[in-house]
């Protein structure tokens, strides 16, 4: 019976801490987040919070239900987190996030 009360009192302890561990987990990570201040489909360029970045041809656009969808999506003012790479033509997404309208930017950001 000791056992016992010693194995539940164990889980009730590690219970929490190993959902908080989880739900850091499953936290997006960008390497900018900001909203989208300008969108030149023509010219393939996107504008998020004040930074120039290109739009690679092969950039995924997730929404918030975790799907992809068309970058037709996007819209001016939308937060969003991204990833990108580097080349000589300057920096390009390869993935976006379209974030909720409360979300915190910053929190989101790679340190």
């Amino acid at each position: 019976m000791r056992t016992l009360k010693t194995l539940i009192a164990v889980c009730l302890i590690a219970l929490p801490m190993l959902s908080s561990a989880a739900d850091t987990a499953r936290e997006p990570r960008f390497e900018f987040a900001g909203t989208v201040d300008r969108i030149d489909t023509d010219n393939n360029v996107i504008i998020i919070g004040d930074m120039l970045f290109r739009i690679s041809p092969s950039m995924t656009v997730i929404d918030t239900r975790q799907r992809p969808v068309d970058r037709k999506k996007l819209k001016l003012g939308m937060k969003v987190g991204i990833n990108t790479y580097q080349s000589e033509a300057g920096r390009y997404v390869h993935e976006m996030q379209i974030l909720p309208s409360n979300a915190n930017l910053e929190e989101l950001m790679d340190d």
